[in-house]
């Protein structure tokens, strides 16, 4: 679940994982709520199917949302 910068393969085969884990969804909630505000530089591994890169794009996405409410 934590593969090295720029294996490809080896994100692929754990997003693969995490495709068919039945905790998914609540693995992604529980890091989005951990990793906060911080910067994808300072996530790491694949949590609920997402990269660091993912998750930190997401969870600017959510915060927009909440502030444009």
């Amino acid at each position: 679940m934590f593969p090295n910068p720029g294996d490809k393969a080896a994100v692929t085969d754990a997003q693969r994982i995490c495709a068919t884990c039945p905790v998914v969804d609540e693995c992604l909630t529980a890091a989005l709520a951990e990793e906060g505000g911080r910067g994808k530089d300072t996530r790491f591994g694949i949590r609920g199917g997402l990269t660091p890169s993912q998750r930190h794009a997401l969870y600017n996405r959510h915060r927009m949302r909440r502030a444009a409410a």
